[in-house]
């Protein structure tokens, strides 16, 4: 039994047609809205203005009792995937993986902290990486000459630590709060 009702809305989404999956990006009709205590609309920073004030329409609009807060992701810090250590991203060039719903949205997160570039390999959401996607993936990185690869600690847990290649280009993990 719930207490409250929480519903996420990702601005990024706010053009895309409302359809149900798996034909679509929604998991619930936007009718489900109405059930919301609070409407959390993320990716307020990256996203265009129109699209997050759109979002936020559209939330009124199904929920006009509840309380709609703007929420971002940010990246806190790149991490070195084998040693934990920190890694220096401003005017590097990264090459950066992954397989979440907005991808667009990690790339938006990762231009903040000041990249000379972001090369993005996209993978289909909840992807479980294959030995030879990592191959694909450092094969890839050094052709963009990037300095290191960045995924997402979403991605980070289903990559074999052992799977990457040893000459592949150095492997960091988005830390995000």
């Amino acid at each position: 039994e719930r207490d409250a009702e929480v519903i996420v809305l990702n601005a990024m989404h706010a053009r895309c047609p409302r359809v149900l999956l798996p034909a679509g990006i929604y998991r619930e009709s936007v009718r489900a809205i109405g059930r919301a205590v609070q409407v959390w609309v993320t990716y307020a920073a990256a996203a265009k203005r129109e699209w997050v004030e759109e979002t936020v329409a559209m939330a009124r609009r199904y929920a006009p009792g509840a309380d709609v807060v703007l929420t971002q992701h940010r990246i806190v810090a790149l991490e070195a995937r084998d040693t934990g250590e920190p890694c220096e991203v401003r005017g590097a060039r990264l090459a950066a993986f992954c397989g979440i719903g907005s991808p667009e949205g990690f790339v938006a997160s990762l231009r903040e902290l000041g990249p000379a570039g972001v090369d993005l390999l996209e993978f289909p959401d909840h992807h479980f990486y294959e030995p030879q996607d990592l191959v694909r993936i450092a094969g890839w990185a050094k052709a963009c000459g990037a300095d290191f690869v960045v995924t997402t600690e979403k991605d980070a847990v289903r990559l074999a630590m052992d799977a990457w290649p040893e000459d592949g280009p150095a492997l960091a993990v988005a830390r995000c709060k």
